[in-house]
C-alpha cells in the first residue's frame, strides 16, 4: 500500500465539544476526542473543502487558533457539533519539566500544553498588544508575566525585557516558542545569563505540506522540522545557518525570512 494512502488513512474524525473564543483572534477548539500525545507535538488538521493544516496541540483534548488566513477563516466559522479530521500526535514535543516558559503571540499555542500538563512554573509571555493576548485562564494554573509591545498590558515593551539574571538562576530548563528573532534573542540572553543551550527548547515554525517528513518544505539546514522536531535544543539550532535567515516556499523554493 502507498505511504500517501497510509496517511490518509490516518485521519480521524473529531468532534467539535465547544468553542472558547479570547479575542478576536484567538479561540481554542475543544474536541469530544481525546489527543495521546505529548506537549510540543501537533497535528494535521483537514476540514474538506479547504485543506490541511498543522497546528500544535494546546491540551490533550484542545487546538488553539490563531486567525491568519483563508484555512484559519473557515475554522473560525466552526462550532460545536460540527467537525474536522486530524492526523495526530506528530513530531517531537518538550521533554523536560519544571520550565520557565518564554511565549510570544501565536507561539503560546503548545506553551499552554505545557502549563496545562503542569509543566510550567513562570511563563513570560509577550504580544504586540493587549487584544492578541490570551487572558484570564493560564494565571489559575502558572505565574504568567505580560509584555505588550504597545504598552496596553502589563509590562510596556518586549517578552525578552522580562528575561532577568535572578528569574533565570531560578531554573534549569527554559522552553520557547514564537517568532523566530524573539527566540533568539530570547535563547541568546538565556546563554549569556549561564545557561547552557542543551538545556533551552524552542519550538519551530515552518510550512507544512505532509507532516511526515515526505515532501521536505518544512526543512531548515537538512533537518525536517515536522518529523525532527518541531522542538529542537538550541545547541541543535545553532548548527542551523538557515534560523531567522531563510524558509521554504509552498513550491518548496527558499526564500528570505
Amino acid at each position: 500500500m502507498r505511504l500517501w494512502v497510509l496517511i490518509l488513512l490516518a485521519k480521524k474524525r473529531f468532534v467539535i465539544k465547544g468553542v472558547v473564543e479570547h479575542n478576536p483572534y484567538m479561540k481554542t477548539f475543544v474536541f469530544e476526542e481525546s489527543f495521546k500525545a505529548n506537549p510540543g507535538q501537533f497535528a494535521m488538521v483537514f476540514i474538506p473543502g479547504v485543506g490541511e493544516k498543522p497546528f500544535s496541540l494546546s491540551s490533550g483534548e484542545s487546538i488553539t487558533v490563531e486567525k491568519r488566513g483563508h484555512f484559519t477563516e473557515k475554522f473560525f466559522e466552526m462550532g460545536k457539533g460540527d467537525f474536522v479530521y486530524i492526523r495526530e500526535p506528530l513530531g517531537i514535543g518538550f521533554y523536560r519539566m519544571n520550565y520557565l516558559a518564554i511565549a510570544g503571540g501565536s507561539g503560546i499555542a503548545p506553551i499552554i500544553h505545557l502549563v496545562h500538563d503542569g509543566d510550567v512554573k513562570t511563563l513570560l509571555y509577550g504580544a504586540k498588544d493587549k487584544e492578541h493576548l490570551i487572558l484570564n485562564s493560564l494565571e489559575q494554573r502558572t505565574e504568567v508575566r505580560y509584555a505588550t509591545d504597545d504598552g496596553s498590558y502589563g509590562y510596556p515593551g518586549f517578552v525578552t525585557d522580562l528575561i532577568t539574571k535572578e528569574l533565570v538562576d531560578e531554573y534549569e530548563f527554559f522552553a520557547i516558542c514564537g517568532p523566530e528573532v524573539m527566540m533568539k534573542h530570547a535563547a541568546d540572553k538565556l546563554v549569556e545569563f549561564g545557561v547552557p543551550s542543551e538545556n533551552i527548547e524552542l519550538s519551530l515554525e515552518r510550512y507544512m505540506k505532509c507532516g511526515e517528513g515526505l515532501c521536505g518544505i518544512c526543512e531548515i539546514s537538512g533537518r525536517r522540522v515536522c518529523v525532527d522536531g518541531p522542538v529542537f535544543t538550541y545547541d541543535e539550532v545553532l548548527k542551523m545557518p538557515d534560523f531567522t535567515k531563510f524558509k521554504r516556499a509552498k513550491s518548496g523554493k527558499k526564500v528570505v525570512l
